[in-house]
């Protein structure tokens, strides 16, 4: 063997202890440290780098044992129980080991935290793009000051049916909707808690120039008034009463109330007694002039502005109404909350949107059988449904939308997003 030869066996000898040791980060039982400074010290006393390497080995040896040390006092050690996911930590890695290589020794920590801090960028803060393909509808919508989105994007979805996806948040108003095409903003798609990126169910949907919002959970009130004012929303559906459904209903009332006091009436339509604690938190008599509640049993049939809403008992730990928003040849079907149930294929017959709970991506933890959907379950009963197009809510906080995605992916072939704050899908013809 030449002596070229023996060296780029040292070299990858070298380099695959050290990116065994980068993996150790992330794979349990793996000696990080130990791996990384073997690598380093094969590649000094078998290597042909010169003097200096011996200053790279000494370098190597004092990280190594300060990271052991650090190992046991810095209580941020364990990356992955602080809810840094395994990609974030595997893009660090693989930035490390080419650092090593470009700063030897100095460039490992360098492009290990850069590459963590890069990823968890991307995915904290995701660019802000609209939808899927190019075709255009010859506008150009302003999403706020200094955003804008392009023109909507326009995919044939069976039937005739047309889609078009964009981020959307203007704030103030804009016009609601024409009465052949159906459009809906997510205005939060998390379920149980809001996080600091987003909020809890949510859907204002617009159509013949009617304003209906659907559900109203925690922190969806602030992503609304981006979108129109308070007195503008023409109704609300609430699906059930856990807050995480309708908490920001009670400061909508209170924004339309305080705001003026002769103001309409907001209808609000919910099973019955499902909302009794939420509207009383207040002082009495305050709210009262500012909503008409409409209570029915989950399996009645609703006009509710321009749509005929047949709703649906579907199992939850508290009632729960499933609801099919039919207008103008158009259908729109939400769950709400549930856990397995033949209503749901009736429910989402050829709806051409179904905004479906999935909670979880594929297993069900046993507290919560019978009462919440995983992906998996939602595919199967879309694609039996001949649903034309998906969106997955109510994820848990965490949840990657990949994992949801390639859940649902198993039963169901059609379209298919996950909710996210701003996206709107538009249905029609």
């Amino acid at each position: 063997m030449s002596l070229t030869d023996s060296q780029a066996v040292v070299s990858v000898v070298a380099a695959l202890a050290i990116v065994a040791g980068l993996a150790g980060v992330v794979v349990p039982g793996l000696p990080a440290l130990p791996l990384c400074w073997g690598g380093v010290l094969v590649w000094t006393l078998f290597g042909d780098a010169g003097p200096g390497r011996w200053a790279v080995l000494a370098a190597a040896t004092a990280i190594a044992a300060g990271g052991t040390v650090l190992k046991y006092l810095w209580p941020g050690r364990n990356l992955k129980r602080t809810g840094v996911p395994t990609t974030s930590l595997l893009a660090g890695g693989l930035l490390g080991v080419v650092g090593f290589f470009v700063i030897p020794v100095v460039g490992l920590p360098i492009g290990f935290v850069g590459g963590i801090f890069g990823a968890e960028r991307l995915r904290r803060h995701p660019p802000r793009l609209a939808g899927h393909g190019a075709g255009t509808q010859g506008r150009r919508a302003v999403d706020g000051p200094g955003v804008h989105r392009r023109p909507d994007d326009r995919r044939a979805v069976g039937r005739g049916a047309a889609v078009r996806l964009t981020v959307a948040g203007p704030p103030g108003d804009h016009p609601a909707g024409t009465v052949d095409r159906m459009r809906t903003t997510v205005l939060g798609g998390l379920g149980a808690f809001p996080t600091a990126h987003q909020a809890c169910a949510g859907f204002l949907v617009e159509h013949d120039g009617f304003r209906l919002l659907i559900d109203s959970g925690y922190a969806t009130l602030q992503p609304l008034l981006a979108l129109t004012r308070a007195e503008h929303v023409d109704a609300v559906y609430v699906s059930h009463g856990h807050p995480d459904h309708c908490a920001d209903l009670q400061p909508l009332v209170r924004a339309r109330v305080l705001a003026n006091r002769s103001g309409p009436p907001l209808p609000v339509y919910a099973p019955t007694g499902s909302l009794a604690g939420l509207l009383a938190i207040d002082e009495p008599g305050l709210l009262e002039p500012g909503y008409r509640l409409t209570g029915f049993t989950p399996g009645e049939t609703l006009r509710l502005g321009p749509y005929e809403v047949r709703t649906f008992a579907l199992p939850h730990w508290v009632p729960n109404a499933g609801a099919r928003f039919s207008a103008a040849g158009l259908v729109l079907a939400y769950t709400g909350d549930t856990g397995p149930s033949p209503a749901l294929v009736e429910l989402a017959r050829d709806a051409d949107l179904l905004i479906a709970e999935a909670t979880y991506p594929d297993d069900i933890p046993q507290r919560h059988e019978g009462n919440l959907s995983s992906a998996v379950e939602v595919g199967r009963y879309a694609a039996e449904a001949g649903v034309r197009r998906l969106l997955l809510t109510h994820l848990w906080p965490g949840t990657e939308p990949r994992e949801a995605l390639a859940a649902v992916r198993r039963g169901f072939a059609g379209p298919v997003e996950v909710a996210a704050p701003g996206l709107t899908v538009t249905v029609g013809r």
